[in-house]
């Protein structure tokens, strides 16, 4: 094994695991506790991704990771949509006459 490819083994399990964690955790949006406890480790499940593929840009593993960063975002984005936009026909305005 190449010492290159051996040196992103460490950022690789690191972006793994902070992309499990964000994908866990990204929807909690009650009292905004996913600013506090998501959204820091995405940050750095980021960092690590992109420290790892500077060193080893064709590995499965890189690419696994990258994907469960982008659907944690997704995830947590929709979340939001959904918990804190309210729909429009529970607005007084929408309601039938009773």
């Amino acid at each position: 094994m190449e010492p290159e490819v051996k040196s992103a083994r460490a950022p690789l399990i690191a972006a793994l695991l902070c992309g499990i964690w964000f994908l866990l955790t990204g929807w909690m949006w009650t009292f905004l506790i996913c600013l506090v406890i998501s959204y820091p480790v995405a940050g750095l499940g980021l960092y690590f991704w992109r420290v790892a593929n500077t060193r080893d840009p064709r590995s499965k593993v890189n690419r696994a990771a990258r994907w469960l960063l982008t659907i944690g975002l997704v995830v947590s984005v929709g979340a939001i949509f959904l918990f804190k936009i309210k729909p429009p026909l529970s607005r007084p305005e929408f309601r039938l006459p009773t």
